[in-house]
C-alpha cells in the first residue's frame, strides 16, 4: 500500500509538473487570395477545425503576400508572446481542395513560392517552447499536386539548418492522399523520391526562426500553406509515459498482494 501511495504521489506530483511546463503547439495558415484575388477557386479558407500532422485546435489564420501577426495562440487558445511576419513575392493561391476537415482547410490556401521566394519568421517564442525545444512542421501543396521541387531553408538562432528539399505528390491533398512526409537531403534524392505535402525541421531551441521556400522544378512552385512550432517531448508523450509509470506500481501492488 506504501508502495502504490508513494508511486500515485510522484505521478500525480509529475503530471502537475507536465501541465505547468507543457507549452501547447503553435500553427499558422495561410488563408489563401479569397474571393477575386486568383487561385483556384478563389476562396478564402481558414483553419477552423483541428488539423495538422499533430492534430490541434486554434489556428493562427493569416492572409495576404505580406503581413504581420503579434500574440499568436497556441494550441490551448492561450495568447503568447510570439509573433510572424510573412512575405511572398510571388503572391497567394490555393488548391481549390477540400475544405470540410482541419487538414483540408490547412492544405487549402498557400504563400506562394516559385523561382523566387517565400519567407515566415517567427520571433519571440515563449519561454516554455524554447527550453524544450521543439520541431518546426512545414506544409506545402502546389495547385493540382503536381509533382514540382523545391527546397526550404531554417535560420533560427544561433545555428543554421541546411536546406531541406521536398517534392510535391503526383495529386492533392484533396484527392484523398491525406498528409504525408517527405524531405530530403539533396535535389537528387527529391527528383527520385515519392514525395509528400510536409516537412519536419527537428530539434531547434533558438527563441526564433526564419523559414524560405524556394520552388526549383515542375511550375516551379514550392508554397507555404502553414507551420506547428510543436514543443519537444509532445505532451501526450509525456502523458503516457505518466500513465506506465502507474501502470508499473498497480502491477507491482499486486504481486506483493499475491
Amino acid at each position: 500500500m506504501k508502495l502504490l501511495r508513494s508511486t500515485f504521489v510522484l505521478t500525480s506530483a509529475f503530471l502537475c509538473c507536465v501541465s505547468f511546463a507543457q507549452a501547447g503547439s503553435i500553427g499558422i495558415s495561410h488563408i489563401g487570395p479569397g474571393t477575386g484575388e486568383g487561385g483556384s477557386d478563389g476562396i478564402a479558407s481558414p483553419v477552423t477545425l483541428p488539423g495538422g500532422a499533430v492534430p490541434q485546435s486554434n489556428w493562427n489564420n493569416i492572409d495576404g503576400a505580406s503581413g504581420s501577426l503579434s500574440g499568436l495562440i497556441d494550441s490551448a487558445g492561450n495568447q503568447t508572446t510570439a509573433n510572424a511576419v510573412w512575405l511572398s513575392v510571388s503572391g497567394t493561391g490555393d488548391t481549390g481542395g477540400v475544405t470540410d476537415t482541419g487538414d483540408g482547410q490547412l492544405m487549402h490556401g498557400y504563400l506562394n513560392a516559385d523561382d523566387q521566394w517565400a519567407s515566415l519568421k517567427v520571433s519571440d517564442l515563449p519561454a516554455e517552447i524554447v527550453a524544450l525545444g521543439y520541431d518546426v512542421y512545414v506544409y506545402h501543396e502546389s495547385q493540382g499536386g503536381d509533382g514540382g521541387i523545391g527546397y526550404f531553408t531554417m535560420n533560427p538562432n544561433p545555428s543554421a539548418f541546411e536546406p531541406l528539399w521536398a517534392r510535391d505528390m503526383d495529386g492533392s491533398f484533396g484527392s484523398g492522399l491525406g498528409l504525408v512526409e517527405n524531405g530530403y537531403d539533396t535535389l537528387a534524392e527529391a527528383e527520385a523520391g515519392s514525395g509528400g505535402n510536409y516537412v519536419v525541421f527537428r530539434g531547434l531551441t533558438g527563441d526564433g526562426f526564419s523559414l524560405r521556400a524556394v520552388g526549383v522544378t515542375g511550375n516551379p512552385r514550392m508554397p507555404i500553406q502553414g507551420i506547428q512550432i510543436v514543443p519537444v517531448p509532445e505532451p501526450s508523450t509525456l502523458v503516457l509515459a505518466a500513465l506506465g509509470l502507474f501502470g508499473l506500481a498497480m502491477l507491482g501492488w499486486r504481486r506483493r498482494r499475491a
